[in-house]
């Protein structure tokens, strides 16, 4: 049982304005956010505070694009390029962020905790902030993290022309628990370099309504 490569493009298209409900930073009452501020020049030793600074809730940015666009989804193999990754990235949740210099960090908006239980067979427990939600409301949970497992594995939807299986294509099995808030994956090998997945979700339950052929598997 699989989807279409048509739903990659339905879901992608949906999810597109679908924003993370947690905030972003620690906010004050006045809706702005505390950051440390630190000049420019400092950028080189500093890179991670480098170009930071007080920020305020809401406002617009404009973007240009050069290219016409095939599709909105970041996981697909047509979708993946420069100019939908650049816009998307600060909106499709990720279990990690790549920080300035190259290092990985939980994202705290989204994940209370992702830690390694077990070596053999390799054992990741993933813990979902309880108020992360998407913004019609519906809470993030193990089953988007199930949906990107069946969709990049190259397995279950081999139609779904992703634009990368590593990793995805070692899960041996995702089980939630904990009201779907928490999220066991098991790997039929070791993946050293599993702080890179689940980045750039995608709501499971927009993708599965929209699916022109029958579900994934449970």
């Amino acid at each position: 049982m699989r989807t279409s490569k048509r739903l990659v493009g339905l879901v992608a298209i949906g999810a597109a304005a679908l924003l993370v409900a947690t905030a972003c930073g620690k906010s004050t009452s006045g809706g702005t956010t505390e950051q440390k501020s630190i000049s420019l020049a400092e950028c080189e030793s500093k890179p991670n505070e480098c170009n930071s600074g007080p920020g305020k809730a809401g406002g617009t940015i404009v973007q240009a694009m050069e290219k016409t666009l095939v599709n909105w989804n970041v996981n697909s193999a047509k979708g993946n390029i420069l100019d939908v990754t650049s816009v998307l990235n600060g909106v499709l949740p990720s279990s990690f962020l790549l920080y300035p210099d190259n290092t990985a960090h939980l994202n705290t908006d989204l994940l209370v905790s992702a830690e390694l239980t077990s070596k053999d067979p390799q054992t990741l427990v993933y813990k979902i902030q309880p108020n992360a939600s998407w913004d019609d409301g519906t809470p993030i949970s193990a089953q988007d993290l199930i949906y990107a497992w069946h969709t990049l594995n190259n397995k279950d939807c081999p139609d779904c022309d992703a634009a990368g299986t590593t990793g995805y294509d070692q899960i041996k099995s995702i089980t939630g628990s904990d009201n779907d808030k928490t999220a066991t994956v098991v790997f039929s090998s070791n993946y050293p370099d599993w702080q890179g997945l689940f980045s750039g979700l995608y709501p499971a339950h927009i993708a599965i309504s929209t699916a022109t052929t029958a579900p994934l598997p449970a």
